[in-house]
């Protein structure tokens, strides 16, 4: 009967620190309200700026440019909740003239889309897999080309 008891307060006791860990895991507080976030004074890209605090991952990022033409593919990490840098990129991209597409939410991961004329942005925002106890988000800012129809301007144009 004794070894029931002691059987009994040890799985008790493994369920409330598994409660209590599995309490202090999680990013999102329910009742918080999401961080405002603030553009950077010097952003890497003028035109889709990151917000305050982010830092350039350079291993993760690369950029080609020619004149009237660009490919960039920026990754940032910083401190802010998924939520907030969500905000943030929705009101941003519109002050720097970009059209908002559509936004799309799949497995802990939202995207993003934006046009210009000639341009696609995807704005891609996670849970940064290294901010372990805080409230990480990583973002890649990727801007290339936009074709349309099948052809370029001044494409399949006879000489």
């Amino acid at each position: 009967m004794r070894s029931g008891v002691a059987g009994m307060r040890t799985a008790v006791v493994v369920a409330v620190l598994s409660g209590l860990v599995g309490a202090g895991c999680q990013t999102v507080e329910p009742d918080s309200e999401p961080k405002r976030l603030r553009p950077a004074r010097h952003p890497y890209i003028a035109d889709a700026p990151e917000p305050v605090g982010f830092s350039l991952v350079d291993k993760l990022s690369e950029d080609h440019a020619t004149p009237g033409w660009r490919f960039v593919r920026y990754t940032y990490r910083g401190q802010a909740d998924r939520q907030s840098v969500l905000d943030y990129y929705r009101e941003q991209m519109p002050l720097n003239n970009w059209t908002y597409i559509s936004r799309q939410g799949l497995q802990g991961c939202y995207t993003l889309l934006f046009e210009k004329p000639n341009e696609q942005c995807s704005v891609s925002i996670e849970p940064d897999e290294r901010a372990l106890f805080r409230r990480g988000s990583r973002v890649q800012v990727l801007i290339r080309p936009l074709k349309r129809s099948g052809q370029m301007k001044g494409e399949g144009t006879s000489q």
